[in-house]
């Protein structure tokens, strides 16, 4: 692991990327365990299904896109490793891809607390 973390620190950009991205998504789980107790027994999170309990899902499901955000950027760090000695440049594009999706995450959960609260 510590060989991982120092090939990842070695260029600026897979770095940062990560570090940010781990980063908005500990204020995501931060703010989803903040507005937990205020939230209703079922949210709307499905919001692409028709109109209906379809859409509805357990307050605990609020984790669910954080929970999947967080793999996909520890699962880009790895996969990192492997294909940045051969394409750079499609190492420093997977980890900034990470990076938007943790944005997307992060909107995602603030503007489903909104809309509940």
């Amino acid at each position: 692991m510590n060989g991982l973390i120092k090939f990842l620190s070695s260029d600026r950009t897979i770095w940062f990327s990560i570090l940010i991205s781990l980063s908005l998504l500990l204020i995501c789980l931060l703010l989803a365990g903040l507005f937990y107790r205020n939230l209703p027994p079922l949210i709307p999170l499905f919001n692409q299904l028709p109109w209906g309990t379809d859409r509805l899902i357990g307050k605990l499901g609020l984790f669910i896109p954080i929970c999947v955000s967080i793999g996909i950027v520890i699962l880009n760090a790895f996969a990192t490793r492997y294909i940045y000695e051969k394409m750079p440049i499609a190492a420093r594009m997977l980890n900034v891809t990470g990076f938007l999706i943790s944005i997307l995450t992060l909107f995602f959960v603030f503007r489903t607390i909104q809309l509940i609260l």
